[in-house]
């Protein structure tokens, strides 16, 4: 299994810095500015309060509206075929009164250049699922809505990366002003559950064990990451990134 965090702020690669819904399926966009996802909760102090939380006007339009929230890649894998299933648990709520709103995601590959080249996860436009709670509380919910889905399977090719999106389906004709809670701090997990509330930190799992590119075409595995991290060899880009953050000085 291997485990994402999703910070409000964090920055990718230029390629993938994709900014905005792919492929025509969301109606309207929160946000359009790509984030970098991640395995560890090191080093992020993005507290997961109600008064952090992006919310999001949906227009009135056909029923059901669907609203991303943001969206996400994840480093660049090594050549591995993506299957299985999906669960994500994050704290979301809808502020206008009267209306139902489900949780719903789309999960795709991208080539090495930012280019999409195959859906594994389309979304779900049905009305199954766990509505949002009428928000006084933020409490936690599934996405993709029914909790696990299933993958379709691709054979991606090294320096290929996932892009996650999240956002909802509103059952309404009307508009509806809806709200997630991201960001990644040290707080514990959220439970796998759909009355989480509090200082939680929000997770996306893939079933599979995931491998990640190298400069000479292998794999480094999740737990090879999680132990040491990446090397500059593996992805030049990202490790910059991780030594700006850190403050450590990067000569030419």
């Amino acid at each position: 299994m291997t485990r994402f965090y999703f910070p409000r702020v964090n920055t990718p690669p230029s390629a993938f810095q994709i900014n905005g819904a792919r492929n025509g399926y969301w109606d309207s966009v929160r946000s359009t500015t790509t984030a970098l996802m991640v395995t560890s909760k090191t080093g992020f102090d993005e507290e997961p309060t109600a008064a952090n939380s992006w919310t999001h006007t949906s227009p009135a339009g056909s029923d059901p509206q669907k609203a991303m929230f943001g969206q996400w890649v994840s480093p660049a894998l090594g050549a591995q075929t993506i299957s299985g299933t999906i669960k994500g648990v994050f704290k979301s709520g809808v502020i206008t009164s009267g209306r139902t709103v489900r949780a719903d995601c789309r999960v795709y590959v991208v080539d090495s250049t930012g280019a999409w080249v195959a859906t594994v996860y389309a979304g779900d436009g049905s009305g199954a699922g766990t509505s949002f709670v009428l928000i006084g509380t933020y409490t936690t919910r599934y996405y993709p809505d029914d909790g696990t889905n299933t993958l379709t399977s691709y054979a991606c090719a090294n320096n290929d990366r996932l892009i996650v999106e999240l956002g909802c389906r509103v059952h309404s004709a009307s508009s509806a002003n809806v709200g997630i809670n991201v960001g990644v701090d040290s707080y514990v997990d959220a439970s796998d559950s759909e009355s989480g509330t509090g200082f939680i930190t929000g997770w996306f799992d893939f079933s599979a064990t995931l491998s990640w590119a190298t400069a000479g075409g292998g794999a480094r595995s999740s737990a090879a990451v999680a132990m040491g991290g990446f090397h500059e060899q593996d992805d030049p880009d990202l490790a910059s990134w991780k030594r700006r953050r850190s403050g450590l000085l990067v000569r030419a």
